[in-house]
């Protein structure tokens, strides 16, 4: 059995020479290199476990060597020796993928240790988790909520079980009742599939049927032994995963259905992704057919043909029983106008608009724009209308100059009401200006309002921490806004951006994205495409206009050190620049899985650090400054309100 190589690389043949002597009777192979340019052509040719590596050196330092190993060498495990002095280098050496690293100086048995532990990590890697983690690996990677289907990713995710678990058969049962299955579709019954799905929602680790057991899984082909895990999706269960094995010479392990819950939370994340993006899609249409109809409204001058849109595009959104328009100014006769069912007497009409009317016309006034009004009728089948059960809208137009005026719309079809309420007032809006202007035409006064919408809940998918941290990230944006000043549309764009940002880890595995311990090189690139992937989501949203290109680029880095695309400086969009330095705070001081929070002097002492090289210096300033003042937990109580509106 071949030993376990290590490459010491130092300037210091004295620390070389002890940890060579040190790791030798430790049982490992050692090679010696005393400058960068040598360890680097070391490993060129020769393969190594582990690289231990001064940082600070002549020539060259440490995380050059880092960052080779990184990009040629994924499977070799670096840990960094280093001075008092170079302590924020390893800091930053860690995150881009360093093992661990020892202070000098350090005891031999702390360095034994050290070795000791990252060889036993390299062992996993290197051989259990490679084999077992490829087709996970590789299905996270060649799935895309913009390019795949849930149909097409539900083929490749039990193509995928199939292969990984040597299975007869996989199976992918969603809670709607579909079915995608991959190997030998007839091992069982499709029936049968939604029995074992049933089975295994009763354990959320999920279950395993061994064959001969009781319940015993019987196939055509003799018993089979059976392994289930359950869906859940964003707060609910979605479905199962489940793998069949015939024969009883090759049963499942514990280690197997731990692996399967691996991909039953990377296929969880997956489709309440495509669940996010259908519903943005979804959103995007009904706000793109609401402009469509808007537009309608003031493709014309003539009000007669602007009451005409305006009925016919409400009637689009709301099935409403009555519909009316009441417009009057000074200098020009009052203007009624009435779009109701045959059936609908026209006393009943009189009484219902005059209830909600005369407030703004007064009592003659509504007396004499009744008399004088338009009123259209249409054939609607159903029991009678009923003013008082009906559900009423009424809009008030507001001064516009001389103007004033009401929109009145009345529906007894309750149920779909819900999710349009939002709609109307937009379409009420854009209604009021385009009648207004037809109204006011002959005095030239024209006045068009534009209304955007915003999107706001998408990441309640998330778990909780990611979910807060959305919110805290958006408390201090806000904060940092106020502070620079900056107009209104501006701020509302960065708080939206803020809470989007990290829209693109619905696609992370929770494998990875809670992972107590530093990633691996693959894991790491995995989380480099959340930024891109957000953009990817968000740009089909034509409302959202510059945010999806502020959250593409909120991890790039000031010196140009960052991801996707390396930009330097004011290259990087200033909303993603002011991101960054909120995003990089709530990390800091949040607590996570694996640590508590190292505090408020910890974090700005960070700030003060990374400003210039991570962040923009003035924006640290900036919110160095807003620190000052407020405290962390007063700032996200100011703007609590804000951010969850």
């Amino acid at each position: 059995m071949s030993l376990p190589r290590i490459l010491i690389v130092d300037d210091d043949p004295t620390v070389r020479q002890v940890c060579r002597e040190a790791l030798e009777q430790y049982g490992c192979e050692i090679h010696e290199a005393g400058d960068t340019a040598r360890a680097i052509a070391l490993l060129e040719v020769l393969s190594f476990s582990v690289v231990l590596s001064d940082v600070i050196m002549p020539g060259g330092n440490g995380t050059e060597i880092l960052d080779h190993v990184v990009r040629h060498h994924p499977d070799t495990l670096v840990i960094l020796l280093s001075g008092h002095g170079s302590i924020d280098v390893v800091k930053d050496a860690i995150l881009k993928g360093a093992f661990d690293f020892l202070v000098k100086p350090f005891e031999l048995s702390e360095l034994t240790a050290t070795i000791g532990r990252a060889l036993e990590v390299r062992k996993k890697q290197t051989t259990e988790l490679r084999n077992e983690l490829y087709e996970l690996h590789a299905l996270t990677t060649s799935s895309s909520i913009s390019t795949d289907t849930p149909e097409s990713y539900l083929e490749k995710l039990c193509a995928a079980l199939e292969r990984s678990f040597r299975a007869d058969a996989a199976a992918v049962v969603l809670e709607d009742g579909r079915l995608t299955l991959a190997g030998d579709d007839d091992i069982l019954e499709d029936s049968a599939w939604p029995v074992l799905s049933r089975a295994a929602s009763l354990l959320p680790e999920g279950s395993i049927m061994e064959p001969g057991s009781l319940p015993e899984l019987q196939t055509p082909r003799g018993p089979a032994g059976a392994m289930c895990r359950p869906l859940q999706g964003k707060d609910v269960r979605v479905g199962s995963c489940i793998v069949v094995r015939l024969g009883a010479g090759f049963p499942f392990t514990e280690r197997d259905l731990k692996l399967l819950g691996l991909f039953a939370a990377q296929a969880g994340n997956q489709l309440t992704g495509f669940d996010l993006a259908r519903d943005l899609r979804e959103t995007a249409n009904d706000l793109e057919k609401i402009n469509t109809i808007s537009a309608g409204f003031s493709a014309s001058l003539d009000t007669s043909k602007v009451l005409d849109a305006i009925s016919k595009g409400l009637h689009e959104v709301i099935p409403f029983d009555v519909f009316g328009a009441f417009l009057s100014a000074q200098g020009a006769a009052p203007l009624v106008y009435v779009l109701s069912r045959a059936d609908i007497p026209q006393r009943l009409l009189r009484s219902a608009f005059e209830e909600r009317v005369a407030d703004v016309t007064g009592e003659t006034g509504f007396d004499k724009a009744w008399e004088a009004g338009i009123f259209q009728r249409f054939d609607k089948a159903g029991p009678p209308f009923d003013s008082a059960k009906a559900t009423w809208f009424a809009f008030n137009l507001g001064e516009q100059g001389r103007l004033q005026g009401m929109l009145i719309a009345g529906t007894r079809d309750t149920g779909s009401l819900p999710g349009l309420q939002r709609y109307l007032s937009l379409l009420a809006g854009q209604a009021a200006v385009a009648l207004g202007n037809a109204y006011l035409h002959q005095t030239g006064e024209r006045n068009y309002i534009q209304t955007i919408a915003a999107l706001a809940g998408a990441v309640d998918a998330k778990d909780p921490y990611t979910h807060y941290h959305s919110r805290n990230v958006t408390a201090y944006c806000l904060a940092m806004a106020d502070y620079l000043g900056m107009p209104d549309r501006e701020r509302e764009d960065l708080r939206n951006a803020a809470l989007l940002h990290d829209i693109g880890k619905i696609g992370m595995p929770e494998a990875i994205l809670n992972k107590p311990g530093s990633l691996t090189s693959a894991e790491f690139d995995i989380i480099k495409t959340h930024p891109d992937i957000g953009y990817r989501i968000l740009k089909p949203v034509t409302a959202l206009a510059d945010i999806p290109v502020t959250v593409r680029h909120h991890h790039e880095r000031f010196d140009g050190g960052g991801y996707p695309l390396k930009l330097t400086g004011e290259d990087i969009p200033f909303h993603s620049r002011i991101l960054a330095v909120a995003d990089v705070f709530d990390a800091i001081t949040s607590d996570r899985t694996y640590r508590s929070s190292p505090g408020l002097d910890y974090a700005v002492s960070e700030l003060r650090s990374s400003a210039g090289t991570q962040l923009d210096p003035e924006l640290v300033g900036a919110f160095l400054e807003i620190l000052s003042e407020r405290t962390p937990a007063e700032i996200l109580s100011d703007y609590d309100p804000e951010v969850t509106r």
